[in-house]
C-alpha cells in the first residue's frame, strides 16, 4: 500500500523508465527519501517499499538500495583514507537503564569483524570509559574514520529532541542530545560515518523531522548515519555487523553496503528483521 500509494500513474512511468535505463548501463538507481517538509511521513517503514509489479522489496535489490536523504546548503569533500580504516566503539550501559554486558557485546563485535583486523583492512579500538569527556579526548588525540555507538536512545517527546544515553564518571547516565553529539563528531573531520545500535536511534519527531539523533548528526557534518528503527536479535546484530564492515572495506558504497547487509540479515534469520537498519546520507559521493 505504501509503495502503491507513492508510485502510482506517472510517477511509476518514470521510476520504471529510469530503472530500465539503469539496468541497461549496469548502474543503480538510488532513491532517495526527502521528507523535510513532511515530519509525518518521516516515522513511515519507507525500508520495506514493495514493488508488486516486480514482486521484490526495493530495499533489498542491489538495484534500488533506498537512503533517507539530508539535502543541505554546504557540502563535505570527500576523504582520501590508507587502510585499514578506523573505528571507535562506544559501549555506554549506565545505571538505571538495562544492563548491558559490555564486555560481552565488545567481544560479539570483535569476532564478527576479527578477519578485517587480521587483514589489516580495518582497526577497532574500544573507548573504554564511556563518557562525553572521554570521548572528546580520544578523537582529539587519535584519528577515527568511523563511530560505532552500542547502548541506549531515547526520544524526549516534549522536548522533541533524540536522546543517546552516555555515562558520566560515576557510571550514571548522561543524556546527550542529537545536536551536542552532531556538534562534537563535526570538530573530527577525518569521521565520515556513525553507526548507532539503539533502539530508536532512527526515530524523527513529529514536529520536526530531524529532531533524531541520526537526523541530527547528519544535519551537522555527518556524511552518513545508520541507525536502527527497531530492536535486533543478537543473531541479527553480528549478521549486520559482519557484513556491513566487510562492505565498507571492500570499498562499497554505503548504500550498496547497507543492501548486502539487509539480504544476509534476511538469510541469516527469517522475518522482517532486515529492515530495521535505516541509512541517513547527505551526498553523493562514492564512498563514507
Amino acid at each position: 500500500k505504501l509503495f502503491d500509494a507513492v508510485f502510482h500513474k506517472d510517477v511509476y512511468s518514470t521510476y520504471a523508465s529510469s530503472l530500465n535505463l539503469a539496468f541497461q548501463d549496469r548502474k543503480r538507481l538510488r532513491l532517495r527519501l526527502r521528507m523535510s517538509e513532511l515530519p509525518d511521513l518521516v516515522r513511515l517503514p519507507w525500508e520495506y517499499l514493495y514493488d508488486t509489479r516486480r514482486q521484490e522489496f526495493l530495499a533489498l535489490s542491489i538495484q534500488t538500495p533506498i537512503v533517507r536523504y539530508v539535502d543541505l546548503m554546504h557540502r563535505v569533500l570527500p576523504l582520501a583514507v590508507d587502510l585499514p580504516l578506523r573505528v571507535l566503539v562506544v559501549i555506554s550501559s549506565p545505571d538505571g537503564w538495562p544492563t548491558l554486558n559490555v564486555e560481552n557485546e565488545w567481544l560479539t563485535l570483535i569476532d564478527s569483524v576479527d578477519f578485517l583486523g587480521k587483514e589489516r583492512r580495518m582497526v577497532f579500538e574500544e573507548l573504554h570509559h564511556p563518557t562525553l569527556l572521554d570521548l572528546q579526548r580520544k578523537l582529539r588525540q587519535g584519528e577515527y574514520h568511523i563511530l560505532h555507538f552500542i547502548g541506549h536512545s531515547e526520544f524526549d517527546t516534549q522536548a522533541q529532541d533524540g536522546l543517546l544515553i552516555f555515562e558520566d564518571e560515576q557510571g550514571r547516565p548522561r543524556p546527550v542530545t542529537g545536536q551536542h553529539f552532531g556538534r562534537m563528531l563535526r570538530a573530527h573531520y577525518p569521521m565520515r560515518l556513525l553507526v548507532l545500535h539503539a533502539c530508536k536511534g532512527a526515530r524523527g519527531g513529529v514536529l520536526n523531522p530531524y529532531a533524531g539523533v541520526a537526523q541530527s548528526v547528519v544535519l551537522r557534518g555527518m556524511s552518513a548515519v545508520v541507525a536502527m528503527q527497531y530492536e535486533v536479535t543478537t543473531n541479527a546484530s553480528q549478521t549486520f555487523a559482519r557484513e556491513f564492515y566487510a562492505a565498507i572495506a571492500d570499498g562499497h558504497a554505503v548504500d550498496v553496503a547497507m543492501v548486502n547487509v539487509r539480504k544476509a540479515m534476511l538469510a541469516a534469520e527469517a522475518g522482517a528483521g532486515w529492515g530495521t537498519p535505516v541509512l541517513f546520507i547527505r551526498r553523493q559521493e562514492r564512498r563514507p
